[in-house]
């Protein structure tokens, strides 16, 4: 692999800081030394966001983008540092572009494609625009937003677990002070006396019956 296809980001010696052995740097000067990038690194970083969900479906795009960068980061070695800078992504490259032609377009006409070389030139601007600090300020923001989030979860969990409490015990008082219920009497109605015969004297024998 050729030298021009590295990079080094020292900030006492600016792109190319001479060679040092790590063995004759203090431990706080060590993680001075920014990591040799190569465009091997560039391509399997692009390679990787293929697979990433938040990555728009853009294989073609992005294998295009991995031959046009194998030919400038070859003729301008800080253009790989760029692409390597860990907040720079696919998505958000995607995004950038998006918004830059909808800016485009928005000059009258009702869409607009953009393709070719101009549109790998776009996607080369927004990995050599300087937004670390711009994205700090999202990653904290977006942070906040999700602790906010939990916060807020935790506490609808909580109140509805109190009240889920309290109803057990007002059920549980409302059962000791119910009055306990008599047992219910027989409401069967009792079958009524047939009436005697006018004509039949009580203790009088009925002399056919004695005959069958």
């Amino acid at each position: 692999m050729s030298e021009e296809n590295k990079v080094v980001v020292d900030e006492e010696f600016g792109m190319n800081p001479p060679e040092i052995a790590e063995t004759d740097l203090k431990p706080e000067e060590t993680s001075q030394v920014a990591k040799i990038y190569s465009f091997e690194d560039v391509k399997a970083k692009l390679e990787k966001e293929k697979t990433d969900k938040l990555t728009p479906k853009t294989d073609g795009l992005i294998d295009k983008t991995i031959e046009y960068f194998e030919k400038r980061c070859s003729e301008d070695s800080g253009l790989t540092q760029d692409i390597m800078q860990e907040h720079k992504t696919w998505a958000k490259c995607y995004k950038f572009c998006e918004a830059r032609a909808k800016k485009k377009a928005s000059s009258g006409s009702h869409g607009i494609a953009i393709e070719g070389e101009e549109l790998l030139e776009w996607i080369e601007d927004y990995y050599r625009k300087d937004d670390k600090a711009e994205a700090e300020k999202e990653a904290k923001e977006a942070a906040e937003r999700k602790k906010k989030a939990e916060e807020s979860r935790r506490k609808r969990e909580e109140e509805a677990k109190k009240k889920r409490a309290e109803n057990r015990k007002k059920k549980a008082t409302a059962e000791k002070d119910k009055p306990e219920e008599k047992p219910k009497q027989d409401e069967t109605p009792k079958p009524k006396p047939k009436p005697k015969k006018s004509d039949q004297i009580d203790g009088q024998m009925d002399l056919f019956s004695m005959f069958g």
